[in-house]
């Protein structure tokens, strides 16, 4: 768990590990909400394909997709 301290203008600095994290970059924005007393803070999205960008590109890794569809069709019986 990070811990963040709030200066005397009311300002937080978001750690870089939770920057990393959620690819937080400079001029971002960030929604705020606050949930059963817990502040939530998440980048804010233009679109949902934005949000959805790279998920599951760990899946895949080194494998070409293009090639794996190819193999898998050439694998089908006639």
């Amino acid at each position: 768990m990070l811990k963040v301290k709030v200066n005397s203008r009311n300002q937080i600095v978001i750690p870089a590990e939770a920057r990393k994290k959620l690819g937080i970059k400079p001029g971002e924005e960030l929604v705020l909400d606050v949930v059963a007393g817990a502040l939530v803070l998440v980048p804010a999205r233009d679109t949902n394909a934005s949000a959805l960008k790279g998920l599951g590109r760990d899946v895949w890794g080194p494998i070409d997709v293009d090639d794996w569809i190819d193999q898998e069709r050439e694998s089908w019986e006639p």
